[in-house]
């Protein structure tokens, strides 16, 4: 709902939006939905305002109360925090051996802008993937039908990644 909410005309036209309620909505309902849609809570994090990263919403989610909801999340997002760190000093030594000695404004910052970090990577290989299905990728055929174990989390893999493209290739055959 919310991406008809934006593609019919979004915040600029909250009016326009309203004027329009989504398939079987009642008008009543799609003023508060739209109204919801257009809110700052719903855009970001409501302390700052800023879209959430996906680590800062996961521990938004499972850290409540002062208290991890479990012993097992607490543990996930200490790997997930260690992990970001490491990417981020290797992305910065990668930056400060890219740097320019004879001229300092060509840095790496100011020629490939603000130093990124694939937070779904990391979330991954602390959480694991549900074993049919990967972003990007799609459903993954039923291990039952393969002959294979069950699996109960598959890591991002490149080597399970072929595995996956050699079944899929030997079932299509």
């Amino acid at each position: 709902m919310k991406v008809y909410f934006i593609t019919i005309s979004g915040k600029e036209a909250l009016v326009a939006a309203k004027a329009k309620p989504y398939k079987n909505i009642p008008e009543d309902h799609w003023e508060i939905l739209c109204d919801h849609f257009a809110s700052q809570d719903f855009e970001g994090n409501s302390e700052t305002g800023e879209l959430m990263s996906q680590l800062d919403c996961f521990e938004e989610r499972h850290f409540k109360n002062n208290s991890w909801r479990s012993e097992y999340t607490q543990q996930k997002h200490a790997e997930m925090i260690a992990s970001r760190e490491e990417a981020l000093t290797q992305a910065q030594a990668q930056a400060h051996e890219i740097t320019d000695p004879v001229d300092p404004a060509l840095s790496a910052k100011s020629v490939m802008g603000p130093i990124s970090i694939d937070e779904y990577a990391i979330m991954t290989q602390s959480l694991g993937t549900r074993s049919r299905w990967q972003k990007r990728v799609g459903s993954l055929p039923r291990l039952k039908s393969v002959g294979g174990p069950r699996a109960t989390s598959i890591s991002n893999d490149t080597a399970v990644q072929c595995e996956h493209a050699e079944t899929i290739a030997s079932l299509k055959q």
